[in-house]
């Protein structure tokens, strides 16, 4: 088959006011493993965060999603108070409100979701420790007005280990499996995520996370190692690389993967800039290949073309 996929975005930065607008559409028969858009949506929204004083902020974001076939739609809104009440406290009240029709917007387990409608109150509360700056906590909890099952609970804390490396942990209840602006009765997903982040050398990155997820249709758990550099091997001229590991610890299905890629980035001329990359990732149930090679070209000061093309071959066992 074959598709087109549209997209629209405007964005403003000032001192005071960061905002985004967007909108994208594709196709049923869009199928872009590159694109960050699933085929057959539409999808649109907008983003906001206003500076009131040096203390306080206001943001507020909505969002629209349809799929194209069942014409099922969720819709949504979200307004935030951001405060620091002190150097080292920080505080956020909120309102939200969101809708699904009869018609889910996107099936996500099994589960009756629809319709639903939901009009939510959220607080968080962060705290870099004033007697030890190097740790920092959070907790976060939005309630539904309409049903007292309807929630999200979620904590976490960081540890400033060295200068550029950190440790992090973050758990979170949510009554979803698509995220808090569908909040419903009948599902429920607990997240469990800690992991160490580095920045080894200029343009290397170290990652290490512990993930678990406990949903309707049972438990996993991942351990996932991962490491991304960048070397400069010439002006102009430098080589990607990256590795992962993925090993599943528990569950009644193997996720088990390995990928390695490697890149080449061109940025020397002020004219043009030029990428190509190979990836590959190897599983139990299917080996993938993925090549793309792009190109950007400056015409003038207020245009520049950009164009990419992609190949993707996947070989299932």
């Amino acid at each position: 088959g074959g598709g087109a996929g549209k997209r629209i975005e405007l964005r403003h930065d000032s001192e005071s006011l960061q905002a985004r607008i967007y909108g994208n559409q594709t196709d049923t028969g869009f199928d872009n493993t590159s694109s960050t858009i699933a085929k057959g949506r539409t999808e649109a929204g907008a983003k906001a965060r206003y500076s009131l004083n040096k203390k306080t902020a206001l943001t507020t974001e909505a969002i629209f999603s349809e799929d194209a076939a069942t014409k099922g739609n969720r819709r949504g809104i979200i307004v935030n108070l951001e405060h620091a009440v002190t150097s080292y406290l920080k505080a956020e009240m909120g309102v939200r409100y969101a809708r699904e029709s009869a018609i889910a917007s996107q099936t996500v387990g099994s589960a009756t979701l629809t319709p639903t409608e939901n009009t939510s109150i959220r607080a968080k509360l962060g705290i870099q420790l004033p007697f030890y700056n190097k740790v920092g906590l959070y907790g976060e909890y939005e309630q539904a007005i309409e049903a007292a099952d309807r929630r999200t609970v979620a904590f976490g804390a960081d540890y400033q280990l060295a200068p550029q490396t950190r440790l992090y942990a973050r758990h979170e209840l949510i009554s979803s499996l698509s995220g808090q602006f569908a909040l419903n009765n009948s599902q429920q997903r607990n997240t469990t995520l800690a992991g160490v982040e580095s920045q080894y050398m200029k343009d290397g990155h170290l990652f290490s996370e512990y993930r678990m997820r406990d949903s309707i249709s049972g438990r996993d758990s991942e351990a996932a190692i991962g490491l991304r550099n960048g070397w400069q091997l010439t002006s102009g001229i430098r080589l990607n690389t990256n590795a992962e590991r993925i090993t599943t610890i528990g569950g009644a299905t193997s996720n088990d993967a390995t990928a390695l890629g490697a890149g080449l980035e061109y940025t020397g001329s002020n004219r043009w800039k030029g990428n190509i990359r190979l990836e590959f990732r190897t599983s139990a149930s299917s080996d993938s290949y993925l090549g793309t090679l792009g190109l950007a070209h400056k015409y003038n000061r207020s245009v520049t073309l950009l164009g990419r093309q992609i190949i993707s071959y996947s070989q299932n066992k």
